[in-house]
């Protein structure tokens, strides 16, 4: 008997820097597979694709105060900085250096410096031997990859700044995260994002992604302009009932409206996840089709108005942490944030709050990207 195989392996620290909220999660893989052990949502005070001096500075502490372990780190990939491309690439056994190929043609695609990037690659079809093959690119400059590292490194949880382990994309993390929901080998998977202000559409053939894209127009942002546009309310009164909306005490004629502007975009979202299904079948697709909601917007209420649309083409489901991971009893009744809004308003930014639509971190589907980077546990 191996001892040391019953022994849990704690993961790096995973690392999602999102519009508007840097999230963070970290756990530990036993025999009982992947259970989550520390969580943190932070409100950014700067945005951009990399941590600024003001951000980093306060992340450190509330890792700590999280219960975080250690200063190993995979991150994602913001999604200003990725380059990315469906290309062919000579046939594996062909000898031909795939890597300065797969770089050059995205950077022809993007029209970016070949020689500047740091690119990864993977066939996305069955192609006859000897031909071509269909691939999917993936990649960033590597001076913008650098000053994000940088920035990533003035976090200091502790005695010492964070140790960057790896840098992952996070489709690629939300794959990894969705693994047990993705079905078959021929099955097509949408994994829709729904972020602040932009839904980012992935589309998997099994468990390897063939494609994404940014579908505009559908998020919290403009769901929140669109109640306030037609209820006349202010932003703070719309963030109120959409969680009143969520909890299912919203009031009737409030309430109404709010669903109806739900519908509209659950509506575009069909429309969105239908095309990326045609491109699949397009690709050779012949499995099940599912969508499964992620993301601060993958709220309840946007799962219900999604699943009509899609009767009898795609089956639809909304992801939680609870259902994917073990989450301890302990875990507090809402994530630790601290905002720059909790400062404002003279409140503990130390205790914890209600965070977006879903409240309990175990219900909150805006914390599978983390989580799922925080699984690559290969250190």
């Amino acid at each position: 008997m191996n001892l040391l195989a019953a022994r849990a392996t704690r993961s790096p620290i995973g690392l999602d820097l999102g519009t508007r909220a840097i999230k963070a999660a970290q756990g530990v893989r036993g025999r009982h597979g992947f259970r989550v052990t520390a969580s943190v949502s932070l409100a950014r005070l700067d945005t951009g694709p990399a941590l600024s001096a003001r951000d980093a500075e306060r992340l450190g502490p509330a890792l700590v105060r999280a219960g975080f372990r250690g200063r190993t780190l995979a991150a994602a990939l913001p999604s200003e900085l990725t380059l990315h491309a469906n290309i062919d690439l000579p046939a594996r056994g062909s000898k031909a250096p795939l890597d300065e190929i797969a770089a050059s043609e995205l950077a022809r695609a993007s029209r970016a410096g070949a020689a500047d990037l740091v690119c990864a690659h993977w066939p996305i079809a069955t192609a006859p031997a000897g031909e071509a093959c269909p691939s999917r690119a993936v990649g960033a400059e590597l001076t913008r990859i650098q000053a994000l590292l940088d920035s990533l490194e003035q976090v200091k949880p502790g005695a010492g700044p964070l140790v960057p382990l790896a840098l992952d994309t996070g489709p690629w993390a939300l794959v990894r995260c969705l693994a047990p929901w993705l079905g078959e080998h021929e099955d097509v998977t949408v994994i829709a994002d729904v972020g602040w202000r932009r839904c980012a559409l992935t589309i998997v053939h099994g468990r390897r992604i063939i494609y994404d894209r940014l579908a505009p127009g559908i998020g919290l942002e403009p769901l929140r302009e669109a109640i306030a546009r037609d209820l006349a309310a202010s932003p703070e009164a719309v963030d109120r009932l959409l969680q009143r909306l969520e909890d299912g005490s919203a009031p009737d004629v409030a309430g109404e409206i709010a669903r109806a502007a739900v519908r509209r975009q659950g509506g575009q979202l069909a429309q969105e996840v239908e095309r990326s299904l045609r491109f699949a079948a397009e690709m050779g697709a012949r499995g099940a089709y599912r969508l499964i909601l992620v993301g601060g917007g993958a709220s309840a209420a946007m799962a219900e108005a999604v699943t009509p649309p899609l009767e009898g083409l795609a089956e639809v489901r909304r992801a939680t942490p609870a259902d994917l991971v073990g989450c301890p009893a302990g875990w507090p009744a809402a994530p630790r944030r601290e905002a720059a809004e909790d400062a404002a308003s003279g409140s503990d930014p130390a205790q914890p709050t209600r965070h977006g639509v879903a409240g309990h971190p175990g219900a909150d589907p805006g914390l599978l990207c983390a989580i799922g980077l925080a699984m690559r546990m290969d250190r």
